[in-house]
């Protein structure tokens, strides 16, 4: 079976977050679909994906508001900073560059931050984030 979009999107999300310097300094490889079960920290991880259906007069294709986890050490101090420095460098490669990213059989019209959340719920017991986006893709 092929990939259907929310894989193709992840797949370039992943690419692109690997190939930028600043996002592999703190992560390297480590941008898992699943984080394997000795993962070492920091990491980032796929979170949720939701999608839709999206049309802008003559486009059609599909509007998917997903998740990136962010996880750092839990209860460390210099986590909560890692956190948030990697969910900066994270949104610098995303936030309005959809041509930064290439999607198979999609053309990706844009791509949006909406929101930045402690994974924790606010307990301040894991130094994670989760960042949201929304990303619009074009049938080609």
């Amino acid at each position: 079976m092929a990939d259907g979009v929310e894989v193709k999107l992840w797949k370039a999300v992943r690419a692109a977050l690997i190939a930028d310097a600043t996002v592999s300094g703190f992560v390297g490889t480590r941008v898992h679909d699943r984080p394997p079960p000795e993962v070492t920290f920091p990491y980032v991880k796929a979170g949720e994906f939701e999608a839709g259906p999206w049309h802008d007069h003559d486009d059609r294709g599909h509007e998917i508001d997903f998740g990136i986890d962010l996880h750092t050490r839990p209860g460390a101090r210099v986590g909560s900073t890692q956190a948030k420095n990697l969910g900066n460098a994270i949104m610098d490669v995303l936030d309005r560059n959809a041509a930064g990213l290439t999607v198979a059989g999609y053309q990706v019209y844009d791509i949006l931050f909406l929101l930045s959340t402690p994974l924790d719920g606010g307990k301040n017991t894991d130094s994670g984030k989760r960042l949201v986006f929304r990303a619009r893709l074009c049938t080609t």
